[in-house]
């Protein structure tokens, strides 16, 4: 998993991967550890086949996180916000990849 502060880094991985899960967050926060668990999950779970980058913003105020699935360089799918139990949160995020990466049958 790729965690930065550059927007540069962010577009290099979109653009120099096939699948790349793209999570907007303040790291510090509790919603943004739960989700820098979820997304160490997921990566784990492709084993090779997703890239996740972590784009930190400090920034960032309650309910503005945002996670997106890119596919040869373009947005496929965006989550806003998390449900608040990253069981469920993990299990969606997960569902909704697994159904779009096998739409494409990547």
């Amino acid at each position: 998993m790729m965690v930065t502060e550059n927007l540069a880094d962010v577009k290099r991985a979109v653009t120099q991967n096939r699948v790349v899960l793209v999570a907007v967050v303040d790291p510090d926060s509790d919603e943004g550890k739960v989700t820098l668990n979820i997304l160490e999950r997921i990566e784990r779970s492709y084993r090779g086949k997703l890239m996740s980058v972590v784009a930190c913003m400090k920034t960032l105020v309650k309910g503005d996180l945002a996670i997106s699935l890119f596919v040869n360089g373009s947005e496929v799918m965006r989550q806003k916000e998390l449900m608040g139990n990253e069981v469920k949160d993990y299990q969606v995020l997960k569902w909704s990849i697994d159904h779009i990466l096998d739409g494409l049958n990547l």
